[in-house]
């Protein structure tokens, strides 16, 4: 577990390294990643990207960066906008490892800016656990909203974090996490 919250804590660290802009933003919804909501929604034409074994829907204007130490996603309008998309995988791991009242503990050990969970929740994809956490976090002047998707694979443990610091692609990011897929 504590080998998780370091990749938490190095995620945390590129998706700040990355944003440096102040703004408002927006409480993230609280729906639930369900199978019905992948059948409604498909991903077909949409910009994805696939990762580890899970794909994720990116909004249509972000490209994905591969050349460092870290995949991220960003806008071709990246540094104006500093919104981004990390992605970090982990060993084996168990969703029944991470409580929301863990989770907080961690997060405010480790994130000297964090202001408080507003979303925690479990669910499933494609019998895979899968916690989703939304968190504030505040860093120098920048205020902005994370939210983690850890999705838990037979032999690793995924690690998705969406930065919003602008708010222009919250609604994308909310879709984008509600319609995680396992890649075929």
């Amino acid at each position: 577990m504590k080998k998780f919250f370091a990749v938490f804590l190095v995620l945390t660290a590129v998706s700040f390294t990355a944003c440096s802009v102040s703004t408002n933003l927006g409480a993230t919804d609280t729906s639930v990643i369900t199978e019905e909501n992948k059948k409604a929604n498909t991903l077909d034409g949409k910009n994805t990207y696939e990762y580890e074994g899970v794909t994720v829907c990116l909004p249509e204007e972000f490209k994905v960066d591969e050349s460092g130490s870290s995949i991220i996603a960003r806008p071709d309008s990246y540094p104006d906008k500093t919104d981004n998309i990390a992605f970090s995988k982990a060993g084996k791991d168990s969703a029944a490892n991470y409580s929301k009242k863990s989770i907080e503990k961690n997060y405010k050990s480790i994130m000297s800016g964090f202001t408080g969970i507003s979303r925690y929740e479990k669910s499933n994809l494609h019998g895979n656990d899968v916690i989703i956490i939304t968190y504030g976090v505040k860093y120098d002047d920048a205020q902005m909203i994370q939210t983690q998707a850890l999705v838990f694979l037979e032999e690793k443990s995924v690690v998705i974090t969406y930065t919003s610091v602008s708010g222009s692609y919250d609604d994308e990011f909310e879709f984008s996490v509600d319609n995680l897929a396992l890649a075929e």
